[in-house]
């Protein structure tokens, strides 16, 4: 809460605040802890919300990070994520949520940027004919490099909420019996281009 509302003391707050992670199944890490712990190509502080830790670690936009050694603090209470979008950076680092369709895996290397840019060439067609049919429920298709064993995920868009937070906005909603179009936004739908339903389609 100090975070939150003591806006002069929000960054000392957020040194002392601790955190559930990918890499910590017992012990809580600070945000210290955490870009200590950083690839050299990662600038930014990942972050994904849900209500429960363990269904979190196993979300296909976790474990793809998790597999190429990219760490993610996983937030279990409602009021976590309010708390990261209030405090957006943390010692000049971003901090991201995973759960957004304007996340982009960081670049390992170049072979891995011509690996994403010849799939989005190669899965065009498929990605069209998606945008066409799911044209009322989604924003954007696009070729995703983070999933790992799912044929695709869908993920909020850049301005909407994240799943975890529309649920608490539509809960709020209907205990107060007030409309919020917020919840309303379109979502993006990422493709894994290395699945075998879409390789079947295309």
């Amino acid at each position: 809460m100090g975070i939150l509302e003591d806006k002069t003391h929000r960054e000392k707050l957020a040194s002392l605040s601790r955190w559930h992670s990918t890499r910590s199944t017992t012990d809580m890490i600070s945000f210290d802890d955490y870009i200590a712990k950083m690839k050299p190509v990662q600038d930014q502080i990942y972050y994904f919300s849900g209500e429960d830790r363990s269904v979190l670690e196993k979300s296909p936009l976790v474990v793809g990070l998790v597999r190429r050694g990219y760490e993610v603090i996983l937030c279990d209470d409602p009021i976590d994520e309010y708390v990261f979008n209030t405090l957006r950076e943390y010692e000049k680092k971003n901090i991201v949520n995973v759960g957004k369709g304007d996340f982009k895996m960081p670049d390992d290397d170049e072979f891995e940027r011509k690996k994403l840019k010849f799939l989005t060439i190669k899965y065009e067609p498929l990605v069209e004919y998606a945008k066409k049919l799911l044209f009322e429920k989604v924003n954007n298709v696009i070729v995703s490099n983070r999933l790992t064993d799912e044929p695709c995920v869908v993920v909020a868009d850049s301005y909407g909420h994240s799943s975890f937070m529309d649920k608490i906005q539509k809960a709020q909603m209907f205990a107060s019996a007030t409309d919020n179009p917020v919840s309303d936004f379109k979502k993006i739908m990422e493709i894994n281009p290395h699945h075998k339903v879409n390789q079947i389609i295309l």
